[in-house]
């Protein structure tokens, strides 16, 4: 954003003070939290409320054949035990992705039904199977432990180039080979040539292995129906009311959104795993609208390991292409994206779309090109975690600029200051299609580093061993 131009001191220096980018903006919440007067999702009791209970499926991949749910049915306090064949009967969609992208040969990226309930197979451990209610959450859990499951298991998938081996398990018939996507950005002929042509050709392989969010509160919710008004009501600890309503309304409820309230009071962590639609969400609102009763769940910590979004997951090979002198002619990133059983709401956008938009970061580079093949395997899906994608493209850049001034005999302060992108240059069209507004990378370098000249690291700081690095970060999309 441009700020106005200001004449003198007190127009520049007090609302720069006060309200300039970067400064620090004191938390008001903090003493309420501190001193326990927080109100998570987990502090809300409204009456006659009842407990949900998640049979989760101990088999990574295999044939469902059947649940035995009569003797939980009979056991103390147990109203009502759902599987898939409710939800369906119901009427209920199936968990959305909505992204747009499409493969390189302009075929869309393929999405498999994700049912609430798993419907036919299983295809991760911790897939919901079944959703028990009962009086007390005691009740409900002893008697998810008494349902019994037929599955036939299947060979599993277990890691991305597994997902793409010839002989690997098929986890949907819709994608073959386990590809849900074979994704590329930029001009292969231009960036074979630009690396033909180069003096020095820096070549990585690196891992951002699947992380577990493991926020501090796990998920949970209440879930409510008026039936006079023809309303439900979900009290969840989320990130972002509007667009989980949304989704949940018009995908997978069928029903106008103003026929939902979503309402979140204070959140024990989120960093993205918390912003889409879950499969427990569903069969929640539908026992509240069948029971006529509120119903309240909450994952326990070992549940959450298995079910709930995890983040990362790829690996990737890059290159950078560098001229005699030390400039930048082109990069590379071939990568493998794992999904997981299903596609997450967002799930295939951040190893492509943000590798593409942050990989370039603040530096003069010419020419890239990103190739993605996003597969499934047998594991908990992926979805968006603190950065989605924007953190890997950024660390892939750095690794590769500082590995190429080893190999090169160059300082690596100096080679990130030599590429960079000049104030004068602004605006800048960035090889990724995005437009850089302004910025001085240069002088923030130097003043962040500390080096007048930025040639040489201090002594002491030589023997500490720092790591220095640049991030730019691209905004997320928007699409209609």
């Amino acid at each position: 954003m441009l700020l106005p131009i200001m004449d003198t001191f007190e127009q520049t220096h007090l609302p720069l003070a006060r309200f300039g980018m970067g400064q620090p903006v004191p938390r008001k919440e903090d003493p309420r939290l501190l001193t326990g007067r927080g109100r998570y999702t987990d502090d809300i009791t409204l009456p006659g409320q009842v407990w949900g209970h998640v049979l989760r499926s101990p088999v990574a991949h295999g044939r469902l054949n059947g649940i035995d749910t009569a003797a939980a049915r009979a056991m103390p306090g147990v109203l009502a035990i759902y599987t898939d064949a409710d939800i369906t009967a119901a009427g209920y969609g199936d968990l959305p992705c909505k992204l747009p992208l499409k493969s390189h040969d302009g075929t869309p990226l393929i999405k498999p039904a994700r049912p609430a309930l798993a419907r036919d197979k299983v295809r991760y451990v911790g897939e919901a199977v079944a959703f028990v209610v009962a009086e007390t959450a005691v009740q409900a859990r002893d008697a998810a432990e008494a349902i019994e499951l037929d599955i036939d298991p299947l060979p599993a998938v277990t890691d991305g180039a597994g997902a793409l081996a010839p002989d690997a398990a098929v986890l949907h018939d819709e994608a073959a080979g386990n590809t849900a996507l074979d994704w590329r950005f930029g001009d292969v002929d231009a960036v074979e040539a630009a690396f033909a042509k180069a003096a020095h050709v820096t070549r990585l392989a690196m891992a951002n292995n699947r992380l577990v969010v493991a926020s501090m509160e796990p998920r949970n919710a209440v879930a409510s129906y008026d039936a006079d008004s023809d309303h439900y009501t979900l009290d969840i600890g989320c990130q972002g009311v509007f667009g989980l309503r949304q989704s949940l309304a018009t995908d997978i409820l069928k029903i106008e959104p103003d026929r939902l309230t979503v309402r979140a009071g204070d959140v024990g962590g989120s960093f993205g795993m918390k912003a889409q639609s879950y499969p427990e969400y569903v069969p929640l609102l539908h026992a509240a609208r069948t029971l006529g009763r509120p119903v309240r769940w909450r994952d326990e910590r070992s549940d959450s390991f298995v079910s709930d979004n995890q983040g990362r997951a790829s690996t990737v090979e890059a290159a950078l292409a560098l001229d005699a002198d030390g400039n930048f002619l082109a990069a590379r990133v071939t990568g493998i994206a794992e999904m997981g059983g299903y596609l997450s709401g967002m799930g295939p956008m951040m190893q492509c779309v943000n590798i593409q938009k942050n990989t370039p970061s603040l530096y003069k580079l010419p020419l890239l090109l990103v190739e993605t093949k996003v597969v499934f395997t047998n594991a908990t899906p992926v979805g968006p975690y603190r950065g989605a994608g924007r953190p890997e493209g950024n660390y892939y850049i750095e690794r590769l600029i500082e590995t190429a001034a080893r190999e090169t005999g160059r300082d690596p302060i100096g080679l990130r200051r030599q590429n960079m992108i000049e104030p004068a240059a602004m605006p800048y069209q960035a090889v990724s299609g995005l437009t850089y507004d302004s910025g001085d990378f240069p002088a923030s370098s130097t003043r962040s580093c500390r080096w007048p000249t930025g040639t040489a690291l201090r002594p002491a700081a030589r023997r500490r061993r720092r790591a220095v690095s640049s991030v730019v970060s691209g905004s997320p999309p928007i699409w209609k």
